[in-house]
């Protein structure tokens, strides 16, 4: 099982909800960790992220979702969102994203 580190401790890789881009500074983006024990930045691009998570889902180009923790959708006439499993987190997801998504989460 793989985990990632941040200033505060590790952490395993399954407990991950959702990976965003963070802009702590114009021009500069780096991707955001969201877990149970809050939000946690380091220092890798989205594209590290997906290549050292590659069962994280795509659900647009700036955010990764973890399947296994996701409880829901919203959809709205403006996007749908993710919910994630005892949480107030919810992530962004584009409509291609979301069919490919529900048709994976059927299959499996």
């Amino acid at each position: 099982m793989k985990s990632y580190k941040s200033g505060s401790g590790l952490y395993p890789a399954k407990d991950i909800f959702f990976l965003d881009m963070w802009d702590p500074k114009k021009n500069y983006h780096v991707p955001r960790f969201h877990n149970p024990a809050g939000s946690f930045v380091v220092a890798l691009t989205m594209k590290h992220c997906k290549e050292a998570f590659p069962y994280l889902f795509p659900a647009t180009p700036g955010h990764l979702i973890n399947v296994f923790k996701i409880d829901g959708f919203n959809e709205q006439s403006f996007g749908t969102e993710v919910r994630f499993k005892g949480t107030n987190y919810t992530c962004p997801i584009s409509q291609p994203k979301l069919k490919a998504l529900k048709k994976y989460l059927k299959n499996n």
